[in-house]
């Protein structure tokens, strides 16, 4: 079934939006369209890397765009070869951003990947979450177990498979708290004892092994770098702070972290240990792979077993993986204001697997956008009827009715999404804004007072944009300069 499944999305995707077959290659810049289709809305250049952001106006989605920087390093263009060759090879997964194909453009590989969405604003890495304020415990389990899912694909499609640059940066979270796993520039495959000992990734992440060259690295390196990162979705802390590379080697290789739970006494001893072990300095020490990782996870918490990856009957599997390619789509289109396109791909979505509630989420995302706030207010009720406890839903249906002007409602909604993600700052913002539109300033001004200093003088930006300081001194909820 899966393969029948594969073959006829091959046959869609190339006969509907099939790539190109030549592009002109030159410096681009935002509005450029790229062959006449991809149309740029935004550029982003990293350290090696450049992508650009745009709108596929005949498959009429975004889509991201890589390549590298002009070099002239045959090893740098041997090396993003192979990352495109991997990636491709890897397929389609809900917690891996998909690579698309591999264009040369002007005999530089590019490859075209899934556009996730953008939160907020800001590039949507783990790394801008976290400074949104620390998860709940519910949370960073979820994230934990689609991080494990993403590995354990990658790992089935590819045996041996190494990543290599586990850290915040390199997780996308979208807007419905889906998890993908991106950047598998850096691996390599049955790495031989001569790479190992060429020392590439991120410092703060990196394995004792990976630190010094030593012996042969495998899947439980990765282990090491995402125990950390599972450490510091946890604790809000990393488990060695260091003045240098050299440093970070040093306690890499010889310090041992404090247990995870005396920097949070809300971890339970029997998470801490996972962590812990994750956190090995030995590799035969920690978890032999992600499939025994989440094995352990899920026997502390049984009932977070996800959905979508794990059913057991192949078609049900078919069903929801197309259900959720067609609410991507809508999805995307909502990025881009295109409220009115993406509605069909919701109703399609819908009709091929109702029990993929997230279509109603992003469904009433939609309708709000069209000004159709009491269908909205229904698809969000259908997706909380089922799923109670998810606080960004929560949050937006609480938005919603303050558009509706239901003031009270708003605020019920807000207080029960942040009794689930307690140092969420939007829901603190959101909950303030409310506070203040019911005359309720005190109120306001204490709820704005748990804004993160970081944070503080976005949302007090924000806030007098959209309601200007009156002459009470009652209204003057957010201190100005």
């Amino acid at each position: 079934m899966e393969g029948e499944y594969d073959s006829l999305f091959l046959t869609q995707f190339l006969t509907q939006a099939a790539p190109p077959r030549e592009i002109k290659s030159r410096d681009w810049k935002v509005g450029d369209k790229i062959a006449g289709r991809y149309e740029i809305f935004h550029i982003r250049e990293g350290g090696m890397g450049i992508l650009y952001f745009c709108y596929d106006h005949k498959a009429r989605e975004p889509i991201t765009i890589k390549t590298y920087k002009d070099v002239d390093s045959v090893e740098t263009v041997d090396q993003f070869r192979s990352e495109a060759l991997t990636w491709v090879k890897l397929g389609k997964h809900p917690n891996l951003v998909e690579a698309k194909y591999v264009l040369d453009v002007d005999h530089k590989p590019h490859i075209f990947l899934e556009y996730v969405e953008t939160h907020n604003d800001k590039d949507p890495t783990l790394r801008n979450f976290l400074k949104e304020g620390r998860l709940g415990l519910e949370s960073v389990i979820d994230l934990a177990i689609q991080f494990c899912n993403g590995m354990i694909h990658a790992t089935d499609k590819i045996p041996g498979l190494i990543h290599r640059d586990i850290k915040p940066e390199n997780i996308l979270i979208n807007p419905q708290g889906v998890l993908k796993i991106t950047d598998f520039g850096l691996t390599r495959v049955y790495l031989s004892l001569q790479e190992a000992r060429n020392v590439v990734g991120t410092f703060p992440y990196m394995s004792p092994e990976q630190c010094l060259g030593l012996g042969v690295m495998d899947t439980r390196s990765d282990i090491y770098s995402f125990g950390i990162v599972f450490y510091e979705l946890l604790t809000g802390k990393l488990p060695f702070l260091a003045r240098d590379k050299y440093e970070y080697i040093r306690f890499h290789v010889n310090k041992t972290p404090k247990d995870a739970m005396l920097l949070e006494s809300e971890i339970p001893a029997e998470l801490n240990k996972v962590v812990m072990k994750c956190l090995e300095k030995k590799s035969e020490d920690r978890f032999k792979n992600f499939r025994e990782l989440k094995k352990s996870i899920l026997e502390i918490y049984p009932d977070l077993e996800t959905d979508l990856g794990d059913m057991k009957r192949p078609e049900e599997k078919v069903k929801a993986f197309e259900a959720q390619y067609l609410a991507n789509k809508g999805t995307s289109l909502i990025t881009l204001g295109r409220y009115d396109e993406a509605l069909p791909f919701f109703d399609l979505a819908l009709e091929m697997e109702p029990k993929y509630i997230d279509t109603y989420y992003r469904k009433a995302l939609a309708l709000t956008g069209l000004g159709k706030y009491q269908e909205a207010s229904q698809n969000f009720d259908q997706y909380l009827n089922i799923n109670p406890r998810d606080a960004g839903v929560l949050m937006h249906k609480g938005c919603l009715l303050n558009l509706s002007g239901k003031r009270e409602e708003a605020l019920s909604c807000f207080n029960q999404a942040l009794s689930i993600h307690p140092w969420c700052q939007e829901i603190i913002y959101q909950k303030g804004v409310t506070l203040y539109l019911m005359g309720r300033y005190s109120e306001a001004r204490n709820a704005f007072q748990q804004l993160s200093d970081d944070e503080y003088e976005r949302y007090r930006d924000m806030f007098l944009e959209i309601c200007p300081p009156e002459d009470s001194k009652d209204s003057e909820v957010f201190e100005t300069d």
